[in-house]
């Protein structure tokens, strides 16, 4: 129909909308991409170049994001980039490249355009906008390490999903980040309240009823979502299966989206370890490596690094990974006495864990544990946990 009008705004309009529904909740990433690449060349041609063939770029960006092809998607925004756009064209713009450099460790960067696209979205009078603001900014806050944060801005999501939003493809990702963010608060020790908590597991029933009523490929991209948010769940549930996470990363393979996939690959690899299971782990952490490295994605490659140093596996994708066991100590102090892993236990015990929490954060026993505490106690010369602790506060060269 807007072919025959011949009304080139309306007919972008037309052919963003359909390149966004390809490569969003109907999960055809390639028909998605190609879609808005042919049409935003087609609207620069009839003259719309900084605003419906930007939009157009957008979208084929962030199909490309999704689809693990970041470099890209970095050319995509750059050449949107050049004409110039304004208004609800470079706030979309923004938020790509704001996920982009979120994804590649910029993270300074990535609030840069936020910010940018918070003042465009408040003074355009933008609703649609607030939501996938609030989840990148819910994202960026898990990267900087302060998952309360997080869950604070999806609680300013679930406002706007309350005021009528209701579209389940932008409301999904805004609830695994909710589950996550709970998850790493609970596991530092700072759980959310109740009230959001509840709220926050009422939206995810209600998607799960919407998604049985969906169209067959969107109730496999929902599916995918509540998955994740069911192993975030598991993190700290005690008895829960080591597989879950493996089963939602196979999931994410089958949808070929590697980020999120690295991610479940990690998460599983630390219940596999965590239970016992070091030949899967490894596997599932090597693998979460290598996805994550042909991404380039360092955030999420330092965690992985991290855990593999905890757990004490060499994988080969990653340059640096720690291995000085924690801050630095002087060479003659009573902390030179002790192997890298007493102070691995050490710096955990400090934290106020208990036996069984360092086993879990370290990948081994608690019997394991107790031997080692044992011969930090004697080379600290100290009786006590609180004790061994000062010794550490004290000769730490980093404080």
């Amino acid at each position: 129909m807007a072919e025959a009008a011949g009304d080139p705004e309306t007919l972008g309009e037309c052919l963003a909308r359909r390149a966004e529904l390809l490569s969003g909740p109907l999960n055809a990433l390639d028909d998605g991409v190609a879609a808005a690449r042919s049409g935003a060349e087609r609207m620069a041609g009839l003259g719309l170049g900084r605003t419906a063939s930007v939009a157009l770029r957008t979208v084929a960006a962030n199909g490309l994001f999704r689809a693990g092809a970041w470099d890209e998607a970095e050319r995509e925004v750059a050449t949107a980039w050049a004409a110039a756009p304004s208004g609800a064209q470079m706030l979309e713009l923004r938020l790509a490249r704001a996920r982009l450099r979120m994804g590649r460790g910029d993270l300074d960067g990535s609030d840069v355009d936020l910010t940018a696209a918070e003042l465009v979205a408040g003074s355009t009078g933008l609703p649609k906008q607030r939501l996938p603001l609030l989840i990148l900014r819910a994202g960026l806050e898990m990267w900087r390490g302060d998952p309360e944060e997080a869950f604070a801005h999806v609680e300013h999501g679930l406002d706007v999903v309350e005021s009528g939003v209701d579209d389940v493809f932008a409301v999904a990702p805004l609830l695994w980040h909710g589950a996550r963010a709970h998850a790493q608060a609970v596991l530092a020790g700072r759980p959310p309240g109740t009230s959001g908590v509840r709220r926050l597991r009422r939206h995810r029933r209600d998607l799960v009823d919407r998604g049985g009523r969906s169209a067959p490929a969107l109730r496999g991209v929902i599916a995918s979502y509540e998955a994740m948010c069911s192993a975030e769940d598991a993190r700290i549930t005690a008895g829960s299966d080591p597989d879950t996470w493996r089963g939602v990363a196979d999931l994410l393979d089958g949808l070929g989206q590697p980020y999120p996939g690295s991610y479940a690959r990690l998460r599983s690899a630390e219940a596999l370890l965590a239970g016992g299971r070091t030949g899967d782990g490894t596997a599932d952490l090597r693998r979460a490596a290598e996805l994550a490295a042909g991404l380039r994605a360092g955030p999420l490659l330092a965690e992985i690094a991290e855990v593999a140093h905890r757990a004490r596996i060499e994988v080969p994708e990653l340059v640096a990974v720690p291995t000085d066991g924690g801050a630095p100590v002087a060479a003659d102090g009573p902390l030179a006495r002790l192997t890298g892993r007493e102070r691995e236990v050490l710096e955990v015990l400090a934290d106020g864990a208990t036996n069984k929490q360092i086993a879990a954060r370290l990948f081994i026993t608690p019997k394991t544990v107790g031997a080692h505490l044992a011969s930090v106690f004697a080379k600290l010369d100290v009786t006590n946990r609180t004790s061994a602790a000062a010794v550490l506060r004290e000769h730490r060269t980093d404080v």
